[in-house]
């Protein structure tokens, strides 16, 4: 049996380091804070490598004595709070005094400082968490924190660091959400001796917002103003026509604390009630202002997460400040119906047709005409005899589709479309009864098996030249990423070229893709990949396919007769056709006798 020993100092700090130091994330996290709090009006981050070769924050706040420096190594060294009763009172960005020492003692590390009425600066060097020397300079005011080579002295940590790309654009991400929540400070990032952030002080946060984002993005957001007694609520929210994939684009501020909270999250979602169709996510930018004694923000080593006395309180103020922001925004509808002549329909009062009714409408009375401008994502490998007919009810467009057990594997059914519906789900029928498709799960599968098929091709995915090119204007952290990517979503099927800061020009999309859906496309393949770095680190090309494969029609999407179709005739293709890439069912039957039963004929 071990005994219990005293851990060595130098074992102890490396064990801090690993609680408070994931990577250069963050470095540039813990010393930015640190800026802001020294009052600074200019902060400057440069790395190179993604960090891993340097991390270096400049700033002109208040800076340190000499004493001050050397005792800021010290872990547990702070200025920010004297005792624990301090704790409940916290208006400060840091306050552990964790994270120079933890730093330090993973990296060759130096700092230079000057307080603002003194002549004289100081010099600080440590090696892995020795101190090398101490030394007086000269130096404006203000303090430069160099950190070079980090975990070079931890190898196990060095090898788990992600990719440069990724790196550079983690800290792209935070540097943003900081310049977000402080505009009267200037901030700025340098990778490799480019600039990749420039953000002047300005007057107010949509200044500096349309600075960082753009003001395209701005031109979707809806502002958020709310004074709830104890809770005030400002910022802003996405309008429903601005969504993404997942969370990532969610920033959330505590008293400008960054911070990530799920049940904010979700107070979000749920101001915005049935505005946003299912499995997408709004974009926001929340600043709450809280009593500091109703909140703890000591409860996670980077200070991420906090925890709410009364969250229910917080929650509900956050989902009514949403909707009624939303309620005082002409907003246009997610998913408009497709207009249809409703003329020959029988003379019968109701208020308005149904999703379902008007297909119905379309599909039995209405010759198909077919429109290659709204083919959208539908006609990869069409087949040449699913030219469109006219419908009639012993005439509609036909489709073979293997259908799951109890029919065989190798059986193959020809079925009549019937509608679609909800915006949905495809409705069909064969000898044997009704067949309900879900659009959604059925176009995965038949990308997935398309994209699979095609991967080992230089370029294997047809692409068009679009009449009017298409730009977009993206946050730094995402030019990063789609700079670094061009190739490789040539490779998809886009031609795009950078057209000065952070803008792009889409001359080229794939063929499937229509018009109205391009930039969507895009901003969904950079969350993708955003949100599955462990995957983008393995395989960074099938990644972003993986990614562009997640351009299928969703739910909510209406489609035309003809584009229901050419999906059925292209899932029929498919060599596994009965479920999508993740494993759901793409289609279920309902046979006649089993109708038939439910109706008591039998």
């Amino acid at each position: 049996m071990n005994r219990v020993k005293v851990l060595s100092e130098d074992t102890a700090n490396k064990i801090a380091a690993g609680e408070v130091v994931e990577g250069p994330l963050s470095v540039v996290k813990e010393l930015v804070e640190n800026a802001i709090d020294a009052s600074s009006s200019s902060i400057e981050i440069e790395i190179k490598s993604g960090g891993k070769s340097l991390v270096r924050v400049s700033d002109n706040g208040t800076g340190m004595g000499r004493d001050d420096a050397v005792l800021a190594l010290e872990r547990h060294a702070t200025s920010k709070i004297s005792g624990h009763e301090d704790l409940v009172h916290i208006n400060t960005l840091g306050f552990r005094g964790e994270a120079i020492p933890s730093i330090a003692s993973v990296s060759r590390f130096t700092i230079s400082t000057c307080q603002q009425d003194q002549d004289a600066g100081t010099f600080v060097k440590i090696d892995g968490g020795k101190l090398i020397n101490v030394l007086d300079i000269g130096r404006s005011p203000g303090t430069t924190v160099d950190v070079k080579n980090l975990f070079y002295n931890v190898p196990a940590r060095r090898k788990y660091m992600r990719t440069v790309e990724t790196e550079t654009s983690n800290i792209l991400r935070t540097v943003q959400n900081y310049a977000a929540a402080f505009p009267q400070i200037r901030f700025s990032v340098i990778h490799n001796d480019k600039v990749l952030l420039l953000a002047p002080a300005a007057n107010t946060i949509e200044d500096r917002l349309a600075t960082v984002f753009g003001k395209k993005f701005m031109d979707q957001m809806v502002r958020v103003e709310s004074d709830q007694g104890p809770i005030k609520i400002n910022g802003f929210v996405s309008k429903p026509s601005l969504t993404r994939s997942n969370r990532s684009s969610q920033m959330l501020f505590v008293n400008r604390r960054p911070v990530w909270s799920i049940a904010i999250s979700h107070a979000v979602f749920t101001g915005y009630r049935t505005l946003l169709p299912k499995g997408r996510y709004p974009v926001f930018i929340l600043f709450l202002e809280i009593d500091p004694a109703q909140i703890d923000v000591n409860v996670h080593p980077t200070k991420r997460e906090i925890r709410f006395q009364n969250d229910w309180k917080i929650k509900d103020a956050v989902t009514r400040a949403i909707a009624d922001a939303l309620k005082q925004t002409e907003l246009a509808p997610v998913v408009e119906f497709p207009q249809t002549d409703d003329s020959s329909a029988p003379s019968i009062e109701i208020p308005r047709p149904t999703a379902f009714e008007k297909n119905l409408t379309a599909s039995t009375e209405k010759a198909f005409t077919y429109n290659p401008v709204q083919q959208r994502n539908l006609d990869i490998a069409q087949p040449v005899d699913a030219a469109p007919q006219p419908a009639t009810a012993a005439s509609r467009p036909v489709a073979e589709v293997k259908i799951q057990p109890p029919i065989t594997a190798d059986s193959r059914m020809r079925f009549n479309f019937l509608a679609q519906l909800k915006n949905s789900y495809i409705l069909a029928e064969d000898s044997d009864g009704l067949v309900i498709i879900d659009q959604h799960a059925a176009h995965e599968r038949v990308l997935y098996e398309q994209y699979s098929a095609m991967l080992k091709g230089s370029r294997f995915c047809e692409s068009q030249r679009l009449l009017v090119a298409v730009t977009i204007e993206l946050a730094p952290s995402e030019s990063v990423i789609l700079a670094d990517n061009i190739d490789t979503l040539h490779r998809v099927g886009f031609d795009i070229r950078s057209f000065g800061k952070n803008t792009f020009i889409i001359d080229a999309a794939p063929a499937y893709l229509p018009a109205d859906a391009i930039s969507r496309t895009i901003e969904n393949i950079l969350s993708y990949t955003s949100e599955n770095r462990g995957d983008y680190k393995a395989d960074r090309e099938k990644t972003i396919i993986r990614s562009a494969c997640r351009a299928a029609v969703m739910v909510n999407d209406a489609l035309t007769p003809e584009e229901c179709a050419i999906l059925l005739n292209n899932l029929a293709r498919c060599e596994i056709p009965y479920t999508c890439p993740h494993g759901r069912p793409t289609a279920i039957r309902m046979p006649i006798d089993k109708l038939e039963k439910e109706f008591n004929r039998k």
